[in-house]
Order: C-alpha cells, then sequence, then structure tokens
C-alpha cells in the first residue's frame, strides 16, 4: 500500500469529491486504516508524518492528523515510532495551530503516548 499514492488520489479535486460524498475523508481513513495490520499500521507512520507534515491546506491538515491519529491507534501500541518522536514537536505546533477541536485532539494524542 501506498499511503502518499491513496491521498494524493483523494487530494485531486477533493473538495468537488467533498461535495459528492461528505463522508470523503472518513471513508478514506476507514478504507486505510482496515486494510492494516497492527505491525503494518507502525510502518506506514513514518509516511503520514510526512504527509501531514507537508501538506499546507488547513483543511487537510486537520484530516490528515487525524488519519495519523487512527493509524496510531491501529498500530495497537503505546510505543512512539521514531518519526513521531523526531517531529513530535512540529506536529503538535502545526495541528494546534488551525482550530481548537484539532488542539484537543492533539491533547488525546499525548495521553495515548502518555505524554503530560
Amino acid at each position: 500500500m501506498s499511503l502518499t499514492k491513496n491521498y494524493n488520489n483523494l487530494k485531486s479535486d477533493w473538495e468537488v469529491k467533498l461535495q459528492r460524498n461528505e463522508w470523503l475523508f472518513s471513508d478514506f481513513r476507514e478504507s486505510v486504516v482496515k486494510s492494516l495490520m497492527p505491525h503494518e499500521a507502525f510502518a506506514v507512520i513514518p509516511e503520514a508524518v510526512d504527509l501531514l507534515l507537508n501538506e499546507n491546506d488547513i483543511h487537510l491538515i486537520g484530516e490528515l492528523f487525524m488519519l495519523l491519529f487512527d493509524i496510531v491507534y491501529k498500530s495497537d501500541t503505546t510505543e512512539r515510532h521514531p518519526a513521531l518522536i523526531a517531529h513530535w514537536e512540529n506536529i503538535i505546533t502545526k495541528v494546534s495551530s488551525i482550530e481548537d477541536y484539532y488542539r484537543r485532539q492533539t491533547d488525546e494524542f499525548k495521553k495515548w503516548f502518555r505524554i503530560p
């Protein structure tokens, strides 16, 4: 599975696709996460981190954070992947800056990893 390829397919004309299917991003997250075994989810975390950190669209940043959140949960471990450790502050800063809902979600993310 190439998360980047699948995301880039979703991203092209995403506003139009969203008008046709209000569950577009939810369906995408579900299809990605459902197909992964926990060890595969852990292995795809760096790709999800890269997508998130390279995205500039505020809406898509939020959606990518939710995808990362779901992938982390699917990995079924509270061990932080080295990619998360390396980019933790950048992830939290980027996501927290877009809107209050995502700022609260970063708190949940921290709780998952037992980070104060």
